[in-house]
């Protein structure tokens, strides 16, 4: 506790980890690592982000992106793929999910890959890694509904819910 009084950044981070948003934002800014992914996880468990969330978010998840995290590059791939609507935000979306899923399998990276190539129209890669993805979560016994959902709304050629 003294160490994260004085600013210690990896201290403030094991306080915080569970979402105590005041003491990750300060780790977060002083560009810890794990603090940012952290921090912009906790923040993007909000069902309505503001611009100034949604543009902090993006800068932690970019910053620790660049510094190699997977986890950053998967949220900030989910990140466009649930909010964007532009065209170079959803090609980023499937380019930062290939990096990751060259790298491990995950459930997520591949709905938010198939999420960015249904919003640009294209259907059947959407299927397709949408299957991946409900494959992929039912050997790791996620719950299977909103995977299925959105394998549907594909499936209709929708852009599926979040």
């Amino acid at each position: 506790k003294e160490a994260a009084k004085g600013g210690h950044a990896e201290s403030l981070f094991l306080l915080g980890a569970n979402c105590n948003l005041p003491l990750l934002s300060v780790a977060a800014k002083n560009e810890f690592l794990p603090a940012q992914v952290q921090a912009a996880k906790c923040i993007l468990q909000n069902d309505e982000l503001t611009t100034d969330e949604q543009q902090l978010v993006e800068n932690w998840l970019k910053q620790a992106s660049d510094k190699g995290s997977l986890i950053a590059k998967r949220e900030l791939a989910g990140l466009y793929a649930r909010t964007s609507n532009m065209r170079s935000e959803l090609e980023q979306a499937i380019a930062l999910g290939k990096e990751v899923i060259d790298k491990e399998d995950d459930p997520w990276t591949l709905e938010f890959m198939a999420a960015a190539y249904a919003k640009l129209g294209k259907f059947e890669d959407a299927i397709s890694l949408q299957k991946q993805a409900v494959k992929q979560a039912w050997s790791k016994d996620y719950f299977m509904a909103p995977f299925e959902q959105r394998l549907t709304a594909y499936e209709n050629s929708e852009i599926a819910p979040w």
